[in-house]
Order: structure tokens, then sequence, then C-alpha cells
């Protein structure tokens, strides 16, 4: 499934990231370290586009119903 967030390049590369890491850990034992070495950058880095965990899992929601809707369209 294609995941975008307003186009912007590192935040998908985020996304996809965040997306692995909740799934193989879940919400609660992933962490901020592990979703910025799956999207191979660095934890300051990471904090620079999201503020939190909850933050990214939001976006990630958001994304997720977009590209869900896009499909359902198509």
């Amino acid at each position: 499934m294609s995941i975008r967030l307003d186009g912007d390049p590192r935040r998908d590369k985020i996304l996809h990231a965040a997306l692995a890491v909740f799934s193989r850990y879940g919400f609660k034992r992933a962490s901020m370290e592990d979703v910025a070495g799956d999207a191979g950058i660095s934890r300051p880095a990471l904090y620079q586009s999201y503020e939190n965990k909850a933050a990214i899992f939001a976006a990630l929601a958001v994304a997720l119903g977009r590209a869900s809707c896009d499909a359902a369209e198509a």
C-alpha cells in the first residue's frame, strides 16, 4: 500500500518505517529509536518531523485512511 503525507519524502519514509515498527512491536513497545533506525535517520532528525510517537501514530492513521479511500475510489 502506498502511504503518502503531503508529498513530503522524508515523512513518507518515516511513515513506512513506523508502519513496520508498529506492526512488529505494537505501539506500546515501539520506540522513537526503532522508527528512526528503520527510516535510516537519526533520532534527533526524527524529532524534527514529529514531536513524539503518538504524533507519528496519528499521522500514520490519517495516511492509511487516505490510502484506503484512494484505493476504494480507484
